[in-house]
């Protein structure tokens, strides 16, 4: 990556520099293989893979592998330069950088340099183990192995004719096998059953004996701590994938294993301590579904459960999952994952889900957040995480939090659950009166000229609409001793975001948005919003509109200059400009403590805790994508979502269609035309 003629860096952020680049590494790694070629003997051509003994074996292994032995080479060197290119964490191309090295290690590497690959790749992962064989968990070592399995995908599903005799000339076992655990079990307990005792030949019975041994082996190692997980789309139910293979192992050590002779009783131990580990991973729904076996008829199928049930015992099984409550104890467990925050106030999941789902689902996503982080006391976290990477994308102070960003929307939800008594309160005397009272029964606020009737006087009606709009505007900024304390923290929360970037337009934003997405939406469509049992006459309506056209120009602190008819109440826009502002300070300047705020409405109810399931579910591969790759995120690491993956293995997909959510569609809050109003 230096510049030959230069001696300096490219810059790779430039395209054609960087395009440049990938061509060149392309093109090194489809025609590295020539430099083996001259080193390997003339039998690599008709290599196939040995079938003889070991000792016969090692020649072909050794032409090989002698090419890379040296590690000083020049192509031993590409290579490491390569594996090292596939963690780049370059500021502004590490992805591409990524992607591409990722890209052309697994579709154009000259096959020759496989086992070189494969060597390095095992080497590399098999330091990512301690002596003990514990994962080392870092971001590094979990990209370095999700870039390794697209590769090894590439490599192995796009291989060509002439590649298959160099994938055989290196072991890749050790690399692969925590990620197929699973499979792996299924495959060889359906073989250890499927095969057994089925041979006619004596030879063969003992070979397949001894095969049944080795694999019974395997299978013990494979079902240690490993909680199963049924085939992704089969509709099978998790505990009933558990169960079947509960029962297809202790079929294999009751059926099967009746009047065993002492040949097969080292086959016997190794089935009971293979369904130990089973049982021991998956006790919740495991033991549930087997423990009938300890009454069973058969003398010897009772005492080989009796001996399983012993050593999940003497493993130290904790029984607590068994509990009627585990089902609600890990959907809490899930919440206290998302509402979860790091040493310096991040949300790992809660910003990762934030940053994946589609922005069809925001909506739902909006209302999952609040209603949980509410209830943790910890809305004040939520909104300043949201709001910061809302002022951090925001391209000018005019743009912010007008748009349908998940920011906005949470905010939207806030102020729709927090302040609907509040506009209640406010707003129902002041559009009664308008309706009903006498005074204005007959009144018009029409104030474009292109839109009067002959009847009517523009100065009359400007008047008019003058005198509703100062009688509504005083109420609103008299109202601030009545502002919900959700609301306070809501609006102080983003008045310290927004100083953080644009300090001169702190306090317009919190009014900006308040009249924006509260108080406007509530004055323009007061059915809509529940505040009136129905919808005001026509001519009421047009004057609420244009009402709150000179309310907003307030809050933004602008002029009227497009619209020519709304220009004559510049005057009294310009006039008000310092009175609303002292209100935004007031209701923005300070944050109640969390003791302080009425948590009357934070609850979990079923809906928004098996929405927040489906939500992660459905998302948890892009979930896991983006705390490796985000910079933000790599000081809190991946246990976290290891945390969280383990919990949605235990339980199970979530129901397709969407729970209705009693608890909040009692409010009478999720109004559908409310909704498409906010969208518009």
């Amino acid at each position: 990556m230096s510049h030959v003629s230069g001696g300096g860096s490219i810059d790779l952020s430039d395209t054609d520099s960087l395009q440049e680049w990938i061509n060149m590494t392309g093109f090194l790694c489809a025609l590295g293989g020539v430099c083996l070629q001259q080193r390997s003997n003339s039998g690599l051509a008709t290599y196939s893979p040995p079938m003889g003994p070991v000792s016969e074996r090692k020649g072909s292994m050794i032409s090989v592998m002698s090419s890379e032995g040296n590690t000083d080479t020049p192509v031993s060197k590409f290579m490491d330069r390569l594996l090292s290119l596939m963690v780049c964490n370059h500021e502004k191309v590490g992805l591409q950088i990524r992607t591409n090295v990722k890209d052309l290690v697994g579709l154009e590497l000259s096959p020759a340099l496989y086992p070189m690959l494969f060597n390095k790749l095992k080497n590399t992962i098999s330091k990512f183990f301690d002596s003990q064989g514990q994962v080392l968990l870092t971001d590094t070592n979990t990209q370095f192995v999700e870039q390794t399995i697209a590769i090894m995908k590439n490599l192995l599903d796009n291989h060509t004719e002439g590649s298959s005799e160099h994938l055989g000339q290196a072991s890749i076992e050790t690399m692969m096998l925590n990620l197929v655990r699973n499979k792996m079990v299924e495959y060889l307990t359906d073989w250890v059953m499927g095969t057994s005792n089925q041979a006619a030949d004596d030879d063969v019975k003992c070979l397949t004996r001894d095969l049944d041994q080795a694999s019974m082996e395997a299978v013990v190692s494979l079902l240690a701590g490993l909680p199963l997980q049924p085939e992704e789309g089969d509709g099978v139910e998790l505990m009933e994938a558990k169960s079947h293979e509960v029962e297809d192992e202790n079929a294999q050590t009751g059926g099967r294993k009746r009047g065993m002779s002492r040949r097969l009783a080292s086959l016997r131990h190794c089935t009971v301590l293979a369904m130990s580990n089973l049982l021991n991973a998956n006790v919740d729904s495991g033991l549930m579904h087997s423990i009938g076996l300890g009454y069973h008829k058969d003398l010897q199928t009772r005492a080989t459960f009796m001996e399983v049930l012993t050593k999940i015992l003497q493993q130290g099984t904790e029984f607590d999952t068994l509990a009627e409550t585990v089902l609600a104890d890990r959907f809490e467990r899930l919440v206290e994952l998302v509402t979860m925050m790091g040493d310096q106030g991040e949300l790992p999941i809660a910003m990762a889900l934030a940053n994946v789902v589609p922005c069809s689902q925001w909506d739902e996503l909006a209302r999952v957040l609040v209603t949980l982080f509410d209830s943790r006391h910890l809305l004040y976290q939520l909104l300043w995480n949201m709001f910061s990477k809302e002022v951090e994308l925001a391209d000018s102070m005019q743009t912010l939090f007008r748009g349908n960003s998940l920011a906005s929307k949470i905010m939207t939800f806030c102020f729709k659950v927090y302040g609907a008594t509040y506009l209640q309160k406010l707003l129902d005397p002041l559009l009664r009166i308008v309706i009903t009272s006498s005074d204005w029964q007959h009144v018009s606020f029409e104030v474009d000229p292109t839109r009067l009737e002959q009847s009517e006087s523009l100065e009359e009606n400007q008047r008019n609409l003058l005198q509703m709009t100062e009688k509504f505007f005083h109420a609103i900024i008299s109202s601030s001793s009545e502002f919900p304390p959700q609301l306070r923290s809501v609006c102080h929360c983003l008045y310290q975001v927004v100083s953080q970037r644009f300090p001169q337009n702190s306090i317009g934003a919190v009014g900006s948005a308040m009249f924006l997405r509260f108080i406007n939406p509530a004055i323009v469509s007061p059915y809509e919003a529940g505040i009136l049992d129905k919808k005001p006459p026509p001519r009421i309506e047009r004057g609420l509109k244009l009402m709150s056209k000179i309310l907003q120009s307030i809050a933004n602190h602008v002029l009227f200059t497009k619209e020519e008819h709304m220009r004559p109440f510049n005057d009294f826009v310009k006039s008000n400009f310092d009175a609303a502002r002292r209100f935004f300070l007031d209701i923005a300047s300070d944050c109640p403590t969390s003791d302080a705020v009425n948590h009357s409405l934070s609850f979990i109810s079923d809906g928004n805790v098996l929405a927040l399931h489906r939500l992660l579910w459905n998302n948890q591969e892009k979930i896991g994508q983006y705390l490796s790759s985000n910079r933000d995120h790599k000081a809190v690491g991946r246990r976290p979502f290891d945390k969280m993956a383990t919990l949605l293995a235990y339980l199970g997909p979530p129901e397709h269609k969407p729970v209705a959510d009693t608890h909040w569609s009692s409010l009478n809050l999720t109004s559908s035309k409310f909704e498409e109003f906010m969208t518009r």
